[in-house]
């Protein structure tokens, strides 16, 4: 199924052509931002996570999880 969506970036960075998306724990669905990234990444911006105040891997990510010690191996 196809969904349309508005997204909005919570940061772009022109230097570097990025989009930064913040989530917590709580904002956070792991679909949504696989989708979001692709979408940013066919457009030619950069793309990077910001999850729970450290920049990860989005497919690192395991939503049962959703423990920072889990991302300690990203950058």
């Amino acid at each position: 199924m196809n969904k349309q969506r508005v997204a909005i970036p919570d940061f772009y960075l022109p230097e570097t052509n990025t989009i930064v998306e913040v989530k917590s724990k709580w904002t956070f669905d792991k679909q949504n931002m696989i989708d979001r990234r692709n979408a940013y990444l066919k457009l030619g911006y950069d793309f990077k996570l910001l999850y729970e105040h450290k920049f990860v891997d989005l497919d690192a990510i395991d939503e049962n999880k959703h423990n920072l010690e889990y991302f300690k191996h990203t950058k």
